[in-house]
């Protein structure tokens, strides 16, 4: 009975030698640090970066508006499909301006106005006019019609007739003399008013032009180069 109870005893120490022979590593690396935890570990939540909010927008403030700026057609002429345009220009001052069909012309001194149309028959052309100094308002006076506030139709003023010079009284005399008379002055009258006769003074020239003396009147032609 003794010998069984040692031979069991034997068996179980050499059972816990091999196991411990097993575990127990002499080259190994990590041996004596604590076990590696299997616990799974959670994710870290991703940081989302919130964007800024947009700044309100403010509303701009309207950009006054510029007095209105007219002028005045004082000529017209062409040449095949060359045209020339004088115009009295707001500060007083008269330019001739070259034209040409579907062209936008910028006018000298007033770059932001531009001559768009001219009608030679109907003695009158087309201005465009800017947003920042839009046509509100016609000007008879300047023979100017806003069309809208960015275009307006400059027409040609004509001067109003001069008065004739009132015949000396003659003295009594014959009849049909008188009737004559009457009738020729009536008639030179009416004549005076179809045909007026119109000068041209020498501050009235604009530059780049002359003065030719007609027996109509006077007329303006552009200077020879």
């Amino acid at each position: 009975m003794f010998v069984y109870r040692f031979f069991i005893l034997l068996s179980c120490l050499s059972l816990t030698v091999s196991v411990q022979a097993e575990v127990f590593d002499l080259f190994n690396q990590d041996r004596g640090k604590p076990p590696e935890s299997t616990e799974v570990k959670p994710k870290p939540t991703p940081v989302v970066k919130q964007k800024p909010k947009p700044k309100p927008k403010v509303a701009k403030k309207p950009k006054a508006l510029k007095p209105q700026q007219d002028f005045m057609l004082k000529g017209i002429s062409y040449l095949g499909r060359k045209h020339r345009v004088i115009l009295k220009l707001p500060d007083g001052k008269e330019r001739l301006v070259t034209w040409k069909p579907k062209q936008k012309r910028p006018i000298p001194g007033f770059a932001a106005y531009k001559i768009t149309d001219v009608n030679v028959d109907d003695r009158e052309v087309k201005i465009a006019y800017p947003k920042i100094a839009p046509c509100r308002k016609n000007n008879e006076s300047k023979g100017v019609s806003c069309e809208s506030e960015t275009e307006a139709k400059v027409a040609f003023v004509y001067g109003k007739p001069s008065a004739m010079p009132v015949a000396a009284k003659r003295p009594a005399g014959n009849t049909k003399n008188k009737t004559n008379n009457n009738t020729q002055a009536k008639g030179g009258t009416d004549l005076a008013k179809r045909f007026e006769k119109q000068l041209i003074g020498d501050s009235d020239i604009p530059e780049g032009m002359r003065r030719v003396r007609t027996p109509f009147g006077d007329r303006l032609v552009p200077k020879k180069p």
